[in-house]
């Protein structure tokens, strides 16, 4: 049975929202001897449909625990670099986002970022701080876009209805969920590519320096540099965008 706060059991990676922008990332992360060779995934689905996905492996000595935050870091950055892609009409069809979830089975990791449990291993500390970090960017850059259409004109009343006029009135949801495992097997499947390849290779500075995350206030080049192999066509086209 899923604990409170947790996804919805039923809904397995991938599955269709009832909702038209709904943006849900999985993500996941693995290491093979815990410290060990590790690997992260993260996927991305628009409205049921697989949009963006990424594979990475770690410098070995890397724990579960560290490989789940970094899966976590790569969700974070699909769905900004998605956004960015989307209103620069780097992917065709598909619309802005009207929530965002951001889905693990690491309940440790989606509650440790939500503020719901205490980080006690030092060795996290800094794996906490950075995805968040990550998340509070991806949370300014959803509310720059969130009252506009895809071609930029302001479109708050198509949302918002009558309280359109008031500030943040209308923010698009972005929330942290946990599913089961049984239910995250793509983003499972692809940390495993992140380990058996070694593939994507993430800065050796993440969990220990205080951001290897891009900082730019719109997110605009996120999928540049950490996001260095990404399985998905439709990447191609974001990174022309963004050069």
């Amino acid at each position: 049975m899923a604990a409170a706060g947790d996804a919805n059991p039923t809904r397995a990676d991938g599955a269709a929202p009832s909702a038209v922008g709904a943006w849900t990332a999985y993500f996941d992360g693995g290491s093979r001897g815990n410290p060990g060779v590790s690997g992260s995934g993260a996927v991305l689905y628009v409205d049921g449909h697989e949009v963006l996905a990424a594979a990475h492996a770690m410098v070995d000595g890397t724990t579960n625990n560290q490989a789940e935050y970094l899966g976590a870091a790569l969700a974070v950055h699909l769905v900004a670099a998605g956004v960015a892609a989307a209103r620069r009409g780097g992917l065709p069809g598909v619309p802005l986002p009207t929530s965002v979830s951001i889905i693990g089975d690491s309940k440790l990791v989606v509650q440790q970022v939500r503020g719901k449990w205490q980080v006690r291993a030092k060795r996290l500390v800094a794996c906490v701080a950075q995805v968040r970090a990550a998340a509070r960017d991806l949370r300014r850059a959803l509310d720059a876009h969130g009252d506009a259409r895809g071609d930029g004109t302001p479109d708050p009343a198509a949302r918002c209805g009558l309280m359109a006029h008031m500030p943040g009135a209308c923010p698009i949801p972005l929330e942290w969920a946990h599913v089961r495992r049984a239910l995250n097997k793509r983003a499972d499947a692809l940390s495993n590519d992140g380990m058996d390849a070694h593939t994507g290779r993430w800065s050796d500075a993440f969990c220990t320096a205080p951001s290897p995350f891009p900082r730019r206030s719109a997110l605009g080049a996120v999928a540049r540099g950490p996001l260095g192999i990404v399985k998905a066509s439709p990447w191609k086209v974001l990174e022309q965008q963004q050069q």
